[in-house]
């Protein structure tokens, strides 16, 4: 068993009470510590220095043992409900189980189309609720795209930030995989997985298929968003991550003097581009804080349905509500990566060429933003990926010294 199997068996041992949810908690650590280490090897480290260094950089392992309990511990008591609740209505009876079959499947048709549309709440719910926490939960139910839904909170309520946060994080996962790439071969769709869920229900209708054409227009949407919020670091942040993406490439690749390796640099295909994500870079560094409002909007939400009268309910409302609000912001987490990457790889290559004041003032930034984002975090997710950018501004900061 490797080292990082062995740290993950002792983080999750408290989950042994629900062998699947520990499965499912460890390979997210699994993955993040595997991410951490590769970055450390980008930066030189050897590969068992890596993977030291990546769980080094978790923290104290007691003390986030006890975080992953404590984020976890009601989901199992929500699946030994479920599981308690499958024993007793196992009747026996042919006719007992066709209803049985059928009311599952109806129950299950009511979780899934709130992961594939705006549809989540049954008649009987959705009948106790005032119009307004019905477009809280579900947003305009009349929408044919989840993004327009959400866009329908926003003009009801123009000032609250967890709206718009929830709205601008739909809006750039409804683009993502169409915003711009620049690589050595050029620049192209970013490509990458379609989410299970906008396989049946589409995000949003996109009106072009131009790369640059659509990144002006997710720019000009971060833009009103930061100009309605302009504290929040997010709105920046992501307008550089989308920047760094359209505009460069982190390489690896020529030799120093004396044959020596180099290390990471950066590979910019538009200057212009780049100089206003290193722009952008400054002005999320210099806000206040830094707020995404995941767990905020599933709190609302929550607290806008009435209390359950079915045991289906009950279950699959909570999870519903907060897996949505989650899905939407993680296809925005490998933006963050590659935008941390890169710019850690320029500031390396800034000190390599002696502008050594320059280079800290960026990765002071890049550590800064990573700090604020920690600070924000409402989620574990959201947690490893902040102490992931500040470990890398960490070691980035060693290697310009």
């Amino acid at each position: 068993m490797g080292t990082h199997d062995d740290l993950i068996d002792r983080l999750t041992s408290r989950l042994r009470v629900d062998p699947e949810l520990r499965a499912d908690v460890a390979a997210e650590l699994r993955a993040h510590l595997e991410d951490a280490a590769a970055e450390y090897v980008r930066g030189g480290y050897s590969d068992q220095a890596a993977a030291a260094q990546a769980v080094r950089a978790l923290g104290d392992e007691a003390d986030l043992a006890r975080q992953l309990w404590q984020a976890n511990r009601r989901r199992i008591a929500l699946r030994r409900v479920c599981r308690w609740a499958a024993r007793v209505l196992l009747v026996p009876g042919a006719v007992a189980v066709i209803v049985l079959v059928a009311w599952g499947l109806r129950q299950q048709r009511q979780f899934g189309s709130f992961v594939g549309s705006t549809r989540l709440l049954s008649d009987g719910v959705a009948g106790r609720m005032t119009e307004d926490e019905r477009l809280i939960v579900l947003g305009d139910a009349g929408a044919d795209t989840y993004v327009r839904a959400q866009r329908a909170i926003v003009d009801r309520w123009p000032d609250n930030p967890i709206y718009r946060a929830n709205y601008v994080a739909a809006y750039v996962a409804a683009r993502v995989r169409r915003l711009p790439r620049y690589t050595s071969g050029g620049i192209g769709p970013a490509g990458g997985v379609l989410p299970v869920w906008e396989e049946r229900t589409p995000l949003d209708d996109v009106a072009t298929d131009d790369p640059a054409a659509l990144l002006a227009e997710v720019v000009a949407e971060l833009d009103r968003a930061a100009a309605a919020d302009p504290d929040n670091a997010l709105y920046p942040l992501l307008r550089a991550a989308l920047r760094v993406q359209a505009s460069s490439e982190a390489r690896q690749d020529g030799a120093g003097p004396e044959g020596e390796p180099l290390r990471p640099g950066v590979l910019i295909g538009d200057e212009a581009v780049f100089a206003r994500a290193l722009e952008d870079t400054r002005l999320a560094a210099a806000r206040p804080h830094y707020a995404a409002h995941e767990a905020d909007l599933a709190r609302i939400r929550l607290e806008a349905i009435p209390k359950s009268r079915r045991l289906m309910d009950a279950v699959t409302l909570p999870l519903a509500v907060g897996n949505r609000a989650a899905q939407v912001w993680v296809a925005t987490y490998g933006l963050q990566r590659n935008w941390a990457r890169t710019l850690a790889a320029y500031a390396r290559q800034l000190a390599a060429e002696g502008r050594r004041d320059e280079a800290l003032q960026l990765n002071r930034q890049l550590r800064t933003i990573a700090a604020k984002r920690g600070a924000g975090s409402q989620t574990i997710i959201e947690s490893l990926l902040a102490t992931a950018l500040y470990a890398l501004a960490l070691h980035n900061e060693a290697d310009i010294h």
